[in-house]
């Protein structure tokens, strides 16, 4: 049992010597770590100061250069406003003249301008007075139409009404009904443009047309909606045939009247309306509404104007060169009659002269008979 507690003291001692070596040991690591860290802490702290002081050189190597690019850019900027201030000051002094040089034009080109806008406004006053009759006429037939239902009054009424508006707008001199063709042909109406006709044609197909609108079967409806624009289709064959006839001075196209504005709407409106209004140009057939024809018969009154004024100019042209003449008779007749009076007038000095002279003569004769008593 002792020689147990004397190991165990033993081992004490043992480890106690062993513990001290380590922590003898472990005190000299210590301050050889305490030794680098200084060391490694003083060459931080120069390489640090090292690279401030590199840091510092180029940081004032790149400031002078950026004062140096600054001044630079300054002065450029500056050169640059100058120039631009020069070439604005130039630009605007240009267009201080060209607006003082304008204003004059401007001027007188507003006076032109004030002077056509009242012209504008009397023409567009006339326009509305004339817009407003249009309105009215084109009223007045629509309310006609019920009375289309009359197969015998359907085809009076479009040539009654063709007939009374030619006759409210166009002379006398321009326009003639129930005109006759060298080919027995007969239309309804023409429009004389100098040398040259436009027939017109009031006899627009209605039958089925009022069928149409009386039937109540959709269906039904189509169906003869087809048969009208297919019995218009050959009222515009016999138009074209019939009427259209440039061997006797007509022009290369003729009109359709169709004397109620409802029944023009009706036909062009629809997918089908296309097609019918392509099919009469093709045949050069013209459809026409009150309305629209009335306005172009406005139309047409003005070039007639233009036709009568050129008529009356040319009038009063062959009038000067009559007048012309005849001046040109009465100088030749005036200098003749001078003449003859210079000639009258040798003759009476001549005359005179001699009357003198035997004046003298018997003068003499008497004296010498006087001087004989």
């Amino acid at each position: 049992m002792s020689e147990i507690i004397l190991l165990f003291i033993f081992f004490l001692v043992l480890l106690g010597i062993f513990l001290f070596l380590i922590l003898k040991q472990s005190q000299r690591n210590v301050q050889i770590w305490q030794q680098e860290v200084s060391n490694l802490r003083l060459e931080f702290k120069q390489e640090l100061q090292g690279t401030i002081q590199s840091v510092n050189s180029q940081v004032q190597g790149v400031t002078s250069q950026v004062n140096a690019v600054a001044l630079q850019l300054s002065n450029h900027v500056n050169q640059t406003i100058n120039q631009m201030l020069t070439a604005v000051g130039d630009a605007l002094k240009s267009i201080t003249e060209q607006v003082g040089q304008s204003t004059g034009l401007v001027s007188q080109r507003l006076d032109n301008a004030a002077k056509i806008i009242a012209e504008l406004q009397k023409q567009v006053g006339q326009l509305q007075q004339e817009t407003s009759q249009i309105k009215s006429v084109g009223q007045s037939i629509s309310k006609l139409e019920d009375l289309f239902k009359g197969q015998q009054f359907r085809g009076k009424f479009g040539e009654f009404s063709l007939k009374k508006l030619i006759e409210d707008v166009l002379p006398s001199d321009f326009y003639e009904f129930q005109y006759s063709f060298r080919n027995g042909q007969r239309v309804d109406a023409v429009i004389k443009f100098q040398d040259r006709i436009l027939p017109i044609d009031s006899k627009f197909p209605l039958d089925n047309y009022v069928k149409m609108r009386e039937t109540k079967d959709d269906v039904e409806r189509d169906k003869v909606r087809k048969e009208f624009f297919k019995d218009v289709k050959n009222r515009v064959n016999e138009i074209a045939k019939k009427y259209i006839l440039p061997d006797e001075n007509t022009f290369d196209f003729a009109m359709m009247y169709i004397p109620s504005d409802g029944v023009y709407y009706d036909l062009i409106s629809g997918d089908d309306g296309s097609e019918i209004l392509e099919y009469m140009h093709s045949q050069k057939v013209i459809p026409v509404s009150p309305s629209i024809f009335y306005a172009q018969l406005r139309v047409f009154t003005l070039g007639f104007r233009a036709i009568q004024v050129e008529k009356n100019a040319k009038r009063i042209v062959d009038s000067l060169s009559r007048l012309r003449t005849e001046l040109l008779k009465l100088i030749d007749e005036f200098q003749t009659l001078g003449r003859h009076i210079n000639s009258a007038q040798s003759k009476y000095i001549e005359v005179s002269g001699k009357l003198m002279q035997f004046k003298s003569s018997v003068e003499q004769i008497t004296s010498y008979g006087m001087t004989a008593d």
